[in-house]
């Protein structure tokens, strides 16, 4: 397990790397794709850059809200970002509802741009998994077998 790194003096959350890699590689790919079908990357990296704040912001503050009684006495707490403190189902949920809606004010069909996320969201998924392995999260519990 590597839950921080430790490069050059700096400590780096291996959770926090890998979800900036994956986004970055995911919208890479997906973008490359949007150029062959004719849709605007640029487009594509703006829905995906408003997903993915939108996203972030939203599972902070729904963990926040379910766990109000742990902030309540030092609002400060609330801006102490780590992964293992945000709601992430809700937070992924509506990154993709502020993605959809971008890309429908923008007139692209959300079939074609279905077909190039389907380039991205695999390997960014699978770079997220690697951040989980790395961090210990889903290894489980020990067994005597």
């Amino acid at each position: 397990m590597y839950p921080v790194l430790q490069i050059a003096g700096l400590s780096i959350q291996t959770a926090g790397l890998a979800i900036i890699v994956a986004g970055w590689l995911g919208m890479t790919l997906a973008a490359r794709e949007a150029r062959r079908l004719g849709i605007g990357e640029n487009v594509l990296w703006d829905a995906g850059f408003y997903a993915l704040i939108g996203g972030l912001i939203s599972a902070r503050l729904w963990y926040v809200a379910t766990y109000w009684s742990a902030y309540r006495e030092d609002l400060r707490q609330v801006l102490a970002l780590n992964p293992g403190t945000m709601a992430w189902g809700p937070g992924i949920f509506i990154g993709l509802l502020i993605g959809l809606i971008y890309l429908q004010r923008k007139g692209i069909p959300l079939a074609r741009a279905a077909d190039a996320l389907a380039f991205g969201v695999p390997p960014a998924l699978a770079i997220l998994r690697v951040g989980d392995h790395l961090t210990g999260r889903v290894l489980g519990a020990p067994t005597q077998v």
